[in-house]
């Protein structure tokens, strides 16, 4: 991804992340950025210090200044695209609006217990399938969409070890980072819209 030179990778993913859950937890940053990136308390220490987040309660929520900014990276990044390079960002995005309506669907079966556990679980495993799939292609545009991937894989692997809180009810469970993920391509396909 190109980023100007007045904002880091590291900086843009963070920030991006903030503006799409709107106030998060530091543990939270750290157990999402903490491998991929070295020093994240300094990158989430320049976002607070430029204006760009708010830190209460050891919680941090993105200001105006950060909405703005973030808004700004994604236009920048989606004005260099080739027109085919904008036309598989729409194309991903509807598959994830398509698959969204399914997740829900074999959540909504879960929280009712009107499936099997092992077909909840069959269930979300053929929208990993689909969603690896399309996210695949866009990695080279967008790396970190890879952190989303890595999230739903250890999900999916704690759900199939039985954790079946990881379905809906924790923050790094697949219902929550799918959303998260579809959040994100909707902001940058709406940039091109």
């Amino acid at each position: 991804m190109q980023i100007n030179s007045r904002a880091s990778y590291e900086e843009f993913a963070v920030l991006n992340f903030i503006d799409i859950k709107f106030i998060v937890p530091f543990n939270l940053i750290v157990s999402v950025f903490g491998e991929n990136f070295e020093g994240i308390e300094n990158v989430i220490e320049r976002l607070v210090k430029e204006g760009y987040v708010k830190e209460y309660e050891k919680s941090y929520s993105i200001t105006e200044l950060g909405k703005g900014r973030v808004k700004l990276i994604r236009r920048e990044f989606v004005n260099g695209l080739t027109s085919e390079e904008r036309q598989l960002l729409k194309n991903v995005g509807s598959i994830l609006g398509d698959l969204s309506y399914f997740l829900q669907y074999t959540i909504t079966k879960f929280q009712l217990k009107a499936d099997s556990q092992k077909d909840i679980i069959n269930s979300i495993e053929e929208v990993h399938n689909q969603v690896t799939l399309a996210l695949k292609s866009l990695l080279p545009l967008l790396p970190h969409y890879k952190m989303y991937l890595d999230r739903l894989k250890e999900s999916l692997a704690k759900i199939k070890n039985g954790n079946t809180l990881f379905i809906v009810n924790e923050p790094n469970s697949y219902y929550y980072v799918f959303y998260e993920l579809h959040a994100d391509i909707k902001n940058f396909v709406s940039e091109i819209e």
